[in-house]
């Protein structure tokens, strides 16, 4: 049993004839004992407690519990939701309240627990009754996000789309991997034999499942949106019927990147299926659109999607809109979903084909807003020609005026979309948002530490290594320079650590990593394993997110982030220094508590043999996708105006 936030579920019926005699077992744990103390008091004879009820060391009978878990909440007279972390005399009402903030809603399995009853009844620390369900609501409804309809059971869960509902469990957290798919099966009515040791694949296994009994395409509406502030217009690249006389029609098309706690990445995003709930963290507002209603806002006839899994990916068939960057003349793809944002727009998944052929597809595409970024109530006015970093979008909203622009150019095509990552991609994410976050933000002051194992390594490779030494005094509020300085002869490297002094870096905190030469940079120069737009290494005032100096553009993997520099002395000869960056301590850690770790490993060339730098590979710019221009396939006719689609 959890002390804070573990649910006490009853599963019973009123006692008949109960003899004094009765007793509670006096070998079960004071919190069972006080469990079934009060579900007696309330004229039950039977309890069903979760965690002592089930055989954790059968696989069957665990497996059969988490399948019919939901229905034994549903079903049950009453269940119990004991707070450990809430006061008898705590107002649930009142804001700032300890009901408010309980751990229990932070919880994986408390989800359907607190969905599936009718009746729920909330126990304060000293086992008090606080109230039920349906008394708090609406308060719940703050809390969660659930709506209150959903609750109390006046609305049925399926009237709710399976984005939405896969939304409630984003930041709820389990102790072990696999239960954040396990924990959502009876919400979304899915039936599947536990696997533990499968890591992420349970979830994409549970979207598999999914998949075969609903129709309901929000189940592909997950990660980052392009959404209100960018501005986005409208030019089909031939005039359309009805439009011709009225080209500044569309005047709602602004579209931004929608923020979120999550962290986007394109390796696992580009396929069909998400790899955790956290993912659908901005998806709480979309909603399902019935088969009628969708292809009567088209205005088109399109077969009944079928979904067939495949060695290619899943294949089905999707109403799609072609446009063409109008920068670099890439084309993308908008596959226009079954399902909408609060606002009433349709929602679409932007595709791009896989190299070399014309029906197989990757999710999302890099893009390149030229926009005005308000944030802190400070609007930044970024120029065209300013990287702004490299944003990664998988979904767009679709406009009724936009559709109505475009109708003419929707056709109907057979796509292959992979689903699921590969295992080796997969395992990358595991526990992978708090550590990337912890190790690309510098929120504090923070110890830096060389790995056990450097120090004996490089001495035996000639190198002397020492701390790094600061003589000034920390800045309030500022963390504290960190570094090492490594020789080796006149081989000198100095690494230092610390939040970025860049205007964003200074207001995000970026974490940066700093590697000089005190030679003069006409002797001596150092480059990255991705171009460096100044092999002098002078500061830059206006970084952005990805910039060499920040941890961000590392690369990440098994929990933690790893980078190699390459340095070219003037006498000819070139050093590899790999560098590895991961947190010195386990499990949650305050950001004013942060310990790091710091590995450098000196990769020196075999004998007779010269180290070799890498080819320059396309440089971050060439890769974003700039604006788009609709493209229609079924005519050659092109305007002589142009009206970019700016994202």
């Amino acid at each position: 049993m959890d002390a804070i936030g573990g649910g006490r579920h009853i599963e019973s019926r009123r006692s008949r004839g109960r003899t004094a005699g009765d007793a509670i077992p006096a070998q079960v744990s004071e919190k069972i004992r006080r469990c079934c103390e009060v579900a007696r008091a309330h004229g039950f004879e039977r309890v069903w407690v979760d965690s002592c009820c089930i055989d954790q060391a059968s696989s069957s009978e665990l497996s059969e519990a988490v399948n019919s878990m939901y229905l034994w909440y549903h079903h049950a007279k009453v269940c119990y939701a004991y707070l450990a972390d809430v006061a008898d005399d705590d107002d649930p009402r009142a804001r700032g309240s300890q009901f408010r903030k309980s751990r229990w809603w932070t919880r994986g399995w408390t989800l359907q627990e607190l969905i599936a009853p009718r009746v729920l009844v909330f126990l304060s620390y000293g086992w008090r009754v606080l109230g039920t369900k349906a008394m708090f609501a609406a308060v719940i409804e703050e809390v969660t996000g659930i709506d209150r309809a959903i609750l109390t059971h006046e609305a049925p869960l399926e009237s709710v789309s399976v984005a939405m509902r896969i939304s409630w469990a984003a930041r709820r957290q389990t102790s072990r991997e696999e239960d954040q798919a396990y924990s959502l099966m009876g919400i979304l009515n899915v039936h599947m034999p536990t696997i533990y040791g499968e890591g992420r694949f349970a979830f994409v296994r549970l979207q598999e499942e999914v998949l075969k009994l609903t129709s309901d395409q929000s189940l592909f509406a997950w990660g980052p949106t392009l959404s209100d502030n960018v501005q986005l217009e409208d030019d089909p690249s031939v005039p359309i019927q009805g439009h011709e006389e009225h080209e500044d029609h569309i005047t709602d098309l602004a579209y931004v990147w929608e923020k979120s706690e999550a962290v986007w990445e394109s390796p696992y995003m580009r396929n069909l299926f998400a790899l955790s709930p956290r993912d659908f963290s901005s998806s709480g507002r979309v909603s399902a659109l019935s088969r009628d209603v969708f292809l009567e806002r088209l205005q088109i006839t399109c077969p009944l999607p079928e979904y067939t899994v495949t060695s290619y990916g899943i294949r089905t068939t999707v109403p799609l809109i072609t446009a063409r960057s109008s920068h670099s003349g890439e084309i993308v793809h908008l596959a226009i979903l079954a399902c909408q944002d609060e606002a009433g727009r349709l929602l679409a998944l932007i595709l791009r084909n896989q190299e070399q052929t014309l029906s197989e597809y990757f999710v999302g595409a890099f893009l390149s807003p030229t926009m005005t970024i308000e944030e802190n109530e400070a609007a930044i006015e970024i120029g065209r020609d300013l990287f702004l970093g490299e944003l990664y979008f998988r979904t767009t909203h679709l406009s009724a005026s936009f559709i109505a622009a475009h109708r003419n150019s929707i056709r109907t095509q057979e796509v292959y979309i992979p689903h699921r990552p590969s295992r080796a991609r997969a395992q990358v994410f595991q526990g992978y948002i708090d550590t990337y976050l912890a190790l690309t933000r510098c929120e504090g002051p923070f110890e830096l530490h060389l790995a056990g194992w450097c120090k004996p390594l490089l001495e035996k490779a000639g190198f002397v290594i020492s701390p790094l030494i600061h003589d000034e005094l920390d800045i309030i509020g500022d963390p504290r320079k960190h570094g090492f300085v490594i020789w080796k002869g006149d081989r000198v490297f100095k690494i230092e650590v610390d939040a970025c002094g860049c205007e964003a870096g200074h207001r995000h905190r970026w974490m940066r990593v700093v590697i000089t030469t005190p030679r003069s940079a006409a002797q001596d120069s150092l480059s990255f394993d991705q171009p460096h737009p100044s092999p002098s290494r002078t500061f830059i005032m206006r970084h952005v997110r990805d910039h060499p100096d920040h941890v961000y553009s590392w690369t990440f993997s098994a929990g933690l982030a790893s980078r190699q520099i390459y340095a070219i002395f003037a006498d000819g000869e070139r050093l590899t220094m790999q560098l590895t960056l991961t947190l010195a301590t386990s499990g949650p850690v305050p950001h004013f508590e942060r310990a790091y770790t710091l590995g450098v490993e000196m990769v020196l060339p075999a004998h007779g043999r010269k180290e070799q730098l890498p080819a320059t590979s396309l440089s971050q710019h060439d890769r974003w996708v700039p604006p788009i221009t609709v493209v229609d396939l079924h005519r050659e006719v092109r305007c002589q105006d142009s009206y970019p689609i700016t994202s």
